[in-house]
């Protein structure tokens, strides 16, 4: 039942797309950039704890950015997703 022509899911699935993409698009970006650009210097931190450097344990900073390039590329996939559903909404 649609009230005074607002279709709510429409909306909703477009800023769902936007987010996901967003995120995605921002998990690609960093985990790119760790990878090829700053990889000499790079520690992955969270907060004062360093979890991994380039130089003390290269697998394990490896595997760190692979997560993030996968979770990047699943999200943007999933705004891909609600993207259409917007579209077929429309």
């Amino acid at each position: 039942m649609t009230t005074s022509g607002f279709n709510d899911q429409a909306a909703m699935s477009r800023f769902s797309a936007i987010c996901w993409a967003l995120l995605g698009f921002y998990l690609l970006g960093t985990g790119l950039y760790d990878l090829l650009i700053d990889q000499d210097s790079f520690e992955l931190s969270r907060g004062t704890q360093i979890l991994a450097t380039w130089e003390a344990d290269k697998t394990r900073f490896l595997v760190a950015v692979a997560y993030r390039l996968l979770l990047g590329a699943m999200f943007t996939g999933i705004a891909f997703v609600f993207g259409r559903l917007h579209r077929r909404n429309n």
